[in-house]
């Protein structure tokens, strides 16, 4: 069974301006990681905070289908740019009951020496793993000025906690950054970082100055190292200790508990822990898609390089469901046990269950984002988180006056 929404909500909004951050500062030799200090105190928000509601804010449909401006994380509702109704130095966090957000801005520190001008925007990310955010979790953001150079620019990166305390601010990491499992990898390459830092605590984890070796960051725990020469891709932790050799492939992604290499022919699946595989699935990938896992589900997700879209168990490696997508280069996302497979510029969008593969009742208003406490969705304009047992189990449609009649 295929399912397809209907066009997407309308709402009001600014254009999306897709841009990470990073690091001015000059790595220092490869070695020990070097703690960074914070240039600015954490801070407590005012009692006397300004707020909104999510009546007050919308984003554009290209900001909506790039899961911008309007976060969810953790199972809490977040408004930053480029939302509109909110400023670009600002950000709200909402409460679940009243629907009432307290906005936040984000404040240089005074000793900086930085000037904001027109051109200042502020990218928001969430890290809600918890096994990097025991406290809860945490928002990651980058204000500086754009658009952002390759050799980096002016502007800070820091992250607050959902109750709008400052956890962390530097202004010596403003280079492109990607967001990697709680882990800020810095630098203009992917497979060439600069630097690792902490997202949460804001500590240099590890710095780099070899040009002569490929340093992918996997998760928060573990790298696959390439040196020059050849010999063999070799799995490490952070600190580049090495924990073992790994099968040559031609590229490795992580999810949860779970190491993908990806070559031509297959997929290999490893143990995160140790790099011990588990085991290869005859799979010729969508060169576009990365796999997917669900720890809770115990579920591995895969896109063939015809779109038709794989699931796997994860501890035997043995497939449990096909699903041909009616789009190229589908977008999957993991969580709740169900799989999403969309595409916002196609108006295609499918939800399925994890373990069977059975399409779950397809929704009224398309799904902005999936995540463990359940799903983003516009409705009736407003951003509303949908629970995840509501998708399986939707309440039947109140009766209008006509029908009761």
């Amino acid at each position: 069974m295929r399912g397809r929404l209907g066009a997407a909500v309308a709402a009001a909004g600014v254009t999306v301006l897709l841009a990470t951050a990073g690091c001015t500062a000059q790595p220092e030799a490869d070695g020990d990681p070097t703690p960074s200090p914070s240039t600015s105190a954490p801070s407590s928000p005012s009692p006397t905070a300004p707020t909104l509601t999510l009546d007050d804010v919308s984003v554009s449909g290209t900001a909506m289908a790039n899961r911008g401006g309007i976060l969810l994380c953790g199972d809490r509702l977040v408004a930053a740019p480029p939302t509109s109704g909110i400023e670009n130095n600002a950000f709200a966090v909402f409460d679940e009951s009243s629907g009432q957000g307290e906005i936040t801005h984000v404040e240089l520190p005074a000793d900086s020496g930085l000037k904001v001008n027109a051109r200042w925007l502020l990218v928001m990310e969430c890290v809600d793993n918890p096994e990097v955010t025991s406290d809860g979790p945490v928002l990651s953001f980058a204000y500086q000025e754009m658009p952002l150079p390759e050799q980096g620019g002016v502007g800070v990166r820091g992250a607050y906690s959902l109750e709008g305390q400052l956890l962390w601010m530097r202004d010596d990491i403003n280079m492109p950054s990607e967001l990697v499992d709680g882990l800020l990898v810095l630098g203009a390459a992917p497979n060439q970082p600069d630097l690792v830092v902490d997202a949460v605590t804001g500590e240099t984890l590890r710095d780099f100055a070899s040009p002569l070796r490929s340093q992918v960051v996997l998760n928060h725990r573990r790298m696959v190292v390439r040196r020059a020469g050849g010999g063999g891709p070799v799995l490490t932790d952070i600190s580049g200790e090495r924990v073992r050799k790994l099968r040559t492939s031609g590229s490795f992604f992580a999810d949860d508990d779970l190491i993908f290499g990806v070559n031509f022919r297959d997929v290999v699946a490893l143990r995160s822990s140790d790099g011990k595989q588990l085991w290869s699935f005859p799979i010729r990938l969508d060169p576009l898609s990365v796999p997917h896992a669900d720890k809770e589900a115990q579920v591995s997700v895969l896109v063939d390089h015809n779109y038709v879209v794989h699931a796997v168990d994860s501890r035997s490696g043995e497939q449990l469901w096909a699903f041909p997508a009616e789009v190229e280069n589908p977008r999957i996302t993991m969580a709740a046990g169900m799989v999403l497979i969309d595409k916002r510029d196609d108006d295609y969008q499918v939800l399925l269950d994890a373990r069977t593969g059975s399409p779950l009742p397809e929704t009224v208003e398309p799904i902005v984002d999936l995540k463990d406490a359940g799903a983003l969705m516009f409705i009736d304009g407003v951003a509303t988180i949908v629970p995840a047992e509501e998708l399986r189990n939707p309440a039947p449609p109140t009766p209008t006056t006509a029908e009761e009649d």
